[in-house]
This record gives structure tokens, C-alpha cells and sequence, in this order.
């Protein structure tokens, strides 16, 4: 397996393994994280690379980049009928753009495709990396390939919030990306000065370093981009970290807090003049309170 300095001091290549094992043994995997930007992506694709660079693997491997519209299920037919899978290339075809295959008649590939596969001589791997939910369509196809009993599916989902999507991955291993701990990030910032060259006064370094990791609290992602910051400079002061890099974590507590506020005035206008018998502030106090989810909502989805 295949491994660079990057998987190799973030320790993931134990997740890469497990999810790899898991893959090979045909259970289709759900790659999860309870906070953006701990690395599920970079573990996802770190899998992805460990199958396609596999020696003597003979499964058919797909990689598909999920919007939430109508091309992700032409992407998949286009990509399951192109030649290079001959088990399911149908000869008569002719080679074709994927612009010129999305004139075609998609149902009819869709149907040979189901059919081929369960005489296939190899097993599929479809790598999932869903930035939007999956549109009913595409679920209904690949509950379709699943069934088949050729088809395995990795995924990595950004949301279970909705109920068909929860509904479609039940019957998936799920595998959760944790934060890593000091140590680790510790060598992950050495890693990332050290490759972006980035210039710290020794006597600063400790501190500096303490500082980022305390507001990244294991979000790896947090680190790099708190890093880049400084790659135009190319110069991190002590005196400007928490200028420069403020700490993401009392931001929240900020937002959060004004929140509350923001929704204990609207439930108390709503309900406490809801026995003066004004529609008008019943209506004012609705709105207000309707915002604040609203608002509420946005900001933990973006979180």
C-alpha cells in the first residue's frame, strides 16, 4: 500500500487500511465525521488511491463526484459502458463523447448494464464522494448495482440529515474519522512549515505552535488553512496570531451566543404578546422567530 509523509504523521493509514479491508470483503462503507475538515476526504480518497494502485487487483474501480443533479446518474451509466470495462462494453457502440452520450438513450445502457452485470467476470468498486445529496435517481441505480451482488460502494456523505439519504446508506458499514491528538497535529505543523517554508523566530516557535493547535483542536484542515495565511508573508510573528489567525472557537461561541439572544427575543414577543390579541405582533413574532432557525440552521450546516 502506497503511503506518503503526509498519511504516514497523521497516522490515518491505519483508517485507509480498515476501510480497505472492509472494501475488499465486499461491505459497503460510509465514510463519516462528526466535524468538517478532519481529514474524511483525505482518508477517502487516501482508500481510493490504495485500490488503484493495487497490484494484480482485477475490480473495476469508479470514482464518481456526486453534485446532487441529473449528471451524476449519466456520469455513472457513461463511465459503467465505456471500453475499458469490457465485460459490460457493448461492441455495436460506438465510441462517443460524454456530450454525445448524454443524447443517447441512457435507460437503454442503464438496463444492459444491470443485466451484464450479473454475468461479469469481475466485482465493481464505486467511489462516492458526495459534496450534494444523492438525487433519487442515482440512488435508485445504485440500489439496482448493489443488488446484483457485483458492486461494492464506498462513500463519503456530508449530510444524514435527510431521511431517503439515511434510508439508502442503512444497510452501509459506517465508519467514522475521529480528530487526531497534540502529538500528531504537533507533527503536522512541523510538516507544514517545513514544506511551505514558512519563518518562525526560535524563541516563538513553542508558543506559536501551542496557540494553533489549541484553537485547531485536532481539525487538521483548521491547521493547513490557518497556515496558508502566512504563506504570502512567508513570516508568522508571535504578536499577530491571534490577529491573523483568530481562534475559530470563540467565533462560534460569539454566533452562538448571539443566537440565543436573537431567539429568546423572538419566542418572548411571540408568545408573551400572544395574549394581548395583536395579530399584527403574532405575526412579527413569528417571523422573528422563523429567521432565527433559519439563521441558526445555515450556520451549524457551514459550521
Amino acid at each position: 500500500m502506497i503511503t506518503d509523509k503526509l498519511t504516514e504523521l497523521s497516522g490515518r493509514i491505519k483508517d485507509i487500511k480498515e476501510i480497505y479491508r472492509l472494501l475488499n470483503k465486499n461491505v459497503n462503507v460510509l465514510i463519516t465525521a462528526r466535524e468538517r475538515l478532519v481529514g474524511k476526504t483525505f482518508v477517502f480518497k487516501g482508500v481510493y488511491h490504495a485500490f488503484a494502485n493495487a497490484p494484480l487487483n482485477k475490480t473495476k474501480i469508479i470514482y464518481l463526484k456526486a453534485n446532487g443533479a441529473k449528471i451524476d446518474l449519466e456520469e455513472i451509466i457513461f463511465l459503467m459502458s465505456e471500453k475499458k470495462y469490457n465485460d459490460l462494453y457493448d461492441p455495436d457502440l460506438k465510441e462517443q463523447s460524454f456530450n454525445e452520450f448524454r443524447k443517447g438513450n441512457q435507460q437503454q445502457l442503464e438496463r444492459r448494464i444491470l443485466t451484464s452485470l450479473k454475468s461479469a467476470s469481475n466485482n465493481y468498486l464505486i467511489f462516492i464522494e458526495e459534496r450534494k445529496k444523492l438525487t433519487e435517481s442515482i440512488r435508485l441505480f445504485l440500489s439496482e448495482l448493489m443488488k446484483t451482488g457485483k458492486v461494492t460502494i464506498a462513500a463519503e456523505s456530508n449530510s444524514l440529515s435527510d431521511a431517503k439519504i439515511r434510508e439508502f446508506y442503512q444497510g452501509f458499514d459506517k465508519y467514522e474519522i475521529k480528530k487526531l491528538d497534540d502529538r500528531k497535529m504537533g507533527l503536522l505543523f512541523d510538516y507544514f512549515v517545513k514544506e511551505d517554508v514558512l519563518k518562525i523566530k526560535d524563541e516563538d516557535y513553542g508558543e506559536i505552535k501551542e496557540k494553533l493547535l489549541i484553537q485547531c483542536a485536532g481539525n487538521i484542515g483548521k491547521l493547513k488553512e490557518k497556515l496558508e495565511r502566512g504563506n504570502k508573508e512567508k513570516n508568522i510573528k508571535k504578536e499577530d496570531i491571534l490577529e491573523k489567525f483568530p481562534s475559530s472557537f470563540k467565533k462560534e461561541i460569539g454566533i452562538g451566543g448571539s443566537l440565543i439572544i436573537l431567539l429568546i427575543a423572538g419566542m418572548a414577543y411571540r408568545y408573551f404578546l400572544r395574549g394581548l390579541g395583536s395579530v399584527t405582533d403574532k405575526v412579527a413574532g413569528g417571523i422573528i422567530f422563523a429567521i432565527s432557525l433559519c439563521i441558526y440552521r445555515i450556520l451549524t450546516f457551514f459550521k
